[in-house]
């Protein structure tokens, strides 16, 4: 069954199931996969172009996740990058400049950023531990490997798909 629920991340779902009076059994034992998304704008592809993030986005991407990090999940995104591009100093984004097919806001149509946590053995025990969200989404990361919603969007804003700003618009809580 598919079921829509209002949350800001998937691991966030458990928790309001069980607020809702179900029981941490039967959430676990029923639901197999949490997907959560948002919608961003795409960059227009008439007058894509390319640019450096600014020192603020620098600063604000720097604060919400290591430079470390982001470049080894662009490696394992398949992303290769430029030979220059070994910081967030350095990184190298897209934009729309405006245009007569975009109307002037660089943006045409929209893309789904996504979070997915697969409820395995080891989350069925979180889950009727009553673990808190954080430790879901931990333990999603850690030992799953989840690519949370934000993750995702910087994959596609390096792709060119959605612009930085979007990213942080969609995912900001």
């Amino acid at each position: 069954m598919l079921s829509t629920l209002h949350t800001n991340d998937a691991p966030t779902t458990i928790p309001r199931l069980a607020d809702m009076d179900i029981p941490a059994f039967l959430i676990a034992f029923t639901a197999n996969i949490i997907v959560a998304q948002r919608l961003v704008r795409k960059i227009c592809a008439y007058c894509k172009q390319e640019y450096p993030l600014d020192k603020s986005a620098t600063a604000e991407l720097s604060r919400l996740l290591d430079a470390k990090k982001l470049l080894t999940l662009y490696g394992a995104a398949g992303i290769k990058l430029e030979p220059g591009e070994k910081s967030l100093e350095t990184l190298r984004f897209f934009r729309g400049a405006g245009c007569s097919r975009c109307k002037s806001s660089g943006y045409k149509g929209r893309v789904g950023i996504y979070e997915v946590l697969e409820i395995d053995k080891e989350l069925t025990a979180l889950i009727n531990s009553r673990a808190s969200a954080d430790e879901i989404k931990k333990y999603a990361e850690e030992k799953q490997g989840m690519i949370t919603m934000f993750q995702d969007g910087l994959v596609k804003a390096k792709q060119g798909v959605t612009t930085i700003e979007e990213v942080l618009r969609a995912t900001r809580d």
